[in-house]
């Protein structure tokens, strides 16, 4: 009898240990689950960023690996599929000559011929022979119309005196500033004669003053671009997008064509301009701090170096 209770004890204190021990698998298995849970919400989650990370990654390729917008088609020799010529060609054939001096010379010549045909350096914008660009469209500006005509004396045929009769405006467009941006339509009036006489030939009002010929900027655009430029030292493209903000899109590339234009127009001026600029422009980035070179040479020596 004693026996069997002694037993029968020992397997109640193993039941009471296996269902505690459950208990604890039970809770850790929860605790799994929830980990779990949570896991995958982190998997969705970077699953659903992935496609905008990817495009980021190919935008930043395309930045950094992609062609330059300043080259053409045309400039570039292509295979007959399309793809750019290998540029060591000329190595691989050297390679496949017999003997090693051979392949050597050989592959010296290729690169000295690679050298050799390397394009010249391209200058930026518009390249010779490419087609020129398309005028800015500013139609969206207020319009100014004004109409030009000729003098009286000239109104009339300079052999018997007889007036001339209208035969309609020869029209042309000069873009203005004035705090906004706005366009002039200038009609120039013009007149044919009436009579029969040799002498009499058709008029046409003289034209509205401009800075070049061709050019659709008035001269109160370039009284406000030549002061930033040359006075404030204001780069061009900042220049741009300040006639921008005013309603008038000029490119960079037209300002700095209209600037050369209007370089022969200064050059009687040159010989008494200054050689160097105003020193009030000429701006430190930085300033030496109390550890600069010159001063750090001065500073005696401590330590063990000053011992020694």
């Amino acid at each position: 009898m004693a026996r069997g209770a002694g037993a029968k004890a020992r397997l109640q204190r193993k039941l009471q240990a296996s269902r505690t021990e459950c208990r604890q698998l039970r809770e850790r298995l929860r605790d799994l689950q929830a980990v779990h849970g949570h896991v995958c919400e982190q998997l969705r989650e970077e699953q659903a960023r992935r496609p905008r990370l990817e495009a980021v990654l190919a935008g930043l390729r395309r930045t950094l690996f992609g062609r330059k917008s300043e080259v053409r088609e045309g400039a570039r020799d292509k295979q007959g599929d399309g793809t750019p010529p290998k540029a060591n060609e000329a190595g691989e054939a050297g390679e496949a000559e017999p003997g090693g001096a051979a392949g050597t010379d050989s592959g010296q010549g290729g690169a000295g011929e690679r050298g050799s045909q390397e394009p010249p350096k391209r200058h930026r914008g518009r390249q010779p022979g490419s087609p020129a660009p398309k005028r800015t469209d500013r139609s969206k500006l207020p319009l100014l119309e004004e109409r030009l005509d000729l003098d009286e004396h000239e109104r009339r045929c300079p052999r018997c005196g007889k007036p001339y009769v209208r035969c309609g405006t020869k029209d042309s467009l000069l873009y203005e500033i004035a705090l906004q941006a706005f366009a002039r339509r200038i009609r120039r009036q013009r007149r044919k004669p009436a009579c029969d006489c040799p002498e009499a030939r058709p008029a046409v009002a003289p034209p509205a003053p401009r800075l070049g010929q061709g050019t659709q900027l008035g001269t109160s655009v370039w009284s406000w671009i030549i002061p930033q430029v040359f006075h404030h030292h204001r780069p061009q493209a900042l220049v741009s997008r300040d006639l921008e903000s005013l309603g008038l899109r000029v490119p960079p590339a037209t300002l700095a064509q209209g600037l050369q234009r209007l370089g022969a127009l200064f050059a009687p001026l040159r010989p008494s301009a200054p050689a160097k600029p105003a020193q009030r422009w000429r701006r430190r980035t930085r300033r030496r701090g109390p550890c600069s070179t010159s001063r750090a040479r001065k500073m005696p020596r401590t330590g063990r170096t000053a011992g020694a």
